[in-house]
């Protein structure tokens, strides 16, 4: 089932128009240079910005997307949790925000890079939806973290659609599925090369 088709969708600002399409529990990790388009193919996808080529063809998806910056408003992060959980019509998994040692009771601008990274993961995977977009996760975690964060992926890679932008594709590349690759424009679906079209 395909979730999403992008038909030679570009930017004015970059040199390439991308071609891809994500299919129902797909993990898509894309990678490349700074200023390769990256994070503007996951805007694209999630709706924050248009294409100004191509087509970005998308049904009616709940899409969860987490930027790789990002403001939290200073409150307490339990108090954020639950104000999450309403908007997003879903609980937040406790037990991944305890194997990630997010620390309920402190106010969100006392964190710590990482655990506001991590608690950006613990947001965004609230409620079911139907893609999850993460730019940069790993920026800020620990090999602890990462590992707590890759074991919840590889439980979830045959039950959930992840689309995974980063510089570090080898912590990925047990469980995903395509590697999209802006340095050369092609496209690598379980590791054979395909010239993107």
């Amino acid at each position: 089932m395909i979730l999403i088709d992008l038909i030679n969708v570009g930017k004015k600002y970059l040199n390439r128009k991308i071609s891809f399409k994500v299919y129902k529990n797909d993990f898509i990790i894309i990678t490349g240079e700074n200023g390769t388009g990256k994070s503007t193919i996951l805007k694209i996808i999630s709706g924050y910005i248009k294409s100004d080529y191509g087509l970005c063809v998308r049904g009616n998806l709940k899409i969860s997307y987490m930027e790789e910056i990002f403001d939290l408003p200073d409150m307490k992060v339990i108090d954020y949790l639950k104000i999450m959980e309403d908007i997003k019509k879903g609980r937040y998994n406790d037990l991944l925000a305890e194997a990630f040692e997010i620390p309920l009771q402190q106010y969100t601008s006392k964190l710590s890079k990482g655990n506001k990274q991590k608690l950006g993961i613990v947001v965004n995977l609230i409620g079911d939806s139907d893609i999850n977009i993460f730019d940069e996760p790993l920026n800020g975690l620990d090999k602890v973290s990462i590992k707590v964060f890759t074991d919840y992926l590889k439980s979830k890679k045959n039950s959930r659609t992840f689309i995974i932008n980063t510089h570090y594709p080898g912590v990925f590349k047990e469980f995903c599925n395509k590697h999209i690759s802006l340095w050369f424009q092609y496209m690598f679906s379980n590791f054979k090369l395909s010239r993107l079209k």
